[in-house]
């Protein structure tokens, strides 16, 4: 023992330095922990508390490691990458990812419980993209919602009504084949079969579309 310290333990002019393994066995109060060489290691069998305070004691941020848990309690928690540019932060408010993209991998789905907002949404590499809700799903775009399939096709699907609702403007149906499966045909009794293929389109007052043979002339049962 001497005035510089005793044994691996060193007295220097900032603070003290261990040149061996240095074992705590109650808590460590310091402002700066720093390896002399390679990585910093800490280790514990009960786990490792880290917690900071303000100036008047007032704990402000916890980081408990534990055997099977890492927990963080902090008004705000981020995540920088090495440029120093925010790509996750989470406060009591919020979750926010900062980046240009995020996958989600793995044989599970995503689900999410609270509004989910972003200005695109992709499905995996060649794989389809499906969206479902247990009860109901709402999509919303201030100015606008693009649903594009490039080298696919799109589809709805319900138990009950899909309704398209304009209410404002118009609706479109773009394309060089427009297909309606499934109509109601409304033949009127003439005495002879008929047996053609091309039908006339007729619409109800209603808006209920059906097919006809001749002049849109259709029953109460099918208006």
């Amino acid at each position: 023992m001497s005035q510089h310290g005793m044994g691996k333990l060193r007295i220097i002019d900032d603070g003290i330095r261990f040149e061996s393994e240095a074992e705590f066995l109650k808590t460590l109060y310091t402002s700066k922990i720093k390896s002399l060489e390679g990585k910093l290691h800490l280790e514990s069998e009960r786990g490792i508390t880290m917690e900071a305070r303000n100036d008047n004691g007032d704990l402000t941020n916890k980081l408990f490691i534990g055997n099977e848990t890492v927990e963080a309690v902090t008004k705000s928690f981020e995540v920088k990458d090495t440029k120093g540019q925010r790509r996750f932060r989470v406060t009591e408010d919020v979750i926010e990812f900062n980046s240009e993209e995020i996958a989600f991998t793995g044989n599970t789905s995503a689900v999410f419980e609270v509004a989910v907002k972003t200005p695109t949404l992709k499905g995996p590499k060649n794989q389809p993209l499906s969206i479902s809700s247990e009860t109901k799903l709402n999509i919303f775009g201030r100015d606008g919602i693009d649903i594009t399939a490039p080298n696919g096709k799109l589809h709805l699907e319900s138990d009950n009504d899909v309704i398209l609702q304009s209410n404002d403007n118009s609706i479109y149906l773009d394309s060089k084949n427009i297909y309606i499966k499934q109509p109601k045909i409304e033949i009127p009794g003439t005495g002879t079969p008929y047996t053609g293929r091309i039908y006339q389109l007729c619409m109800c007052q209603s808006g209920k579309l059906f097919l006809s043979n001749q002049d849109c002339v259709a029953s109460d049962q099918t208006c």
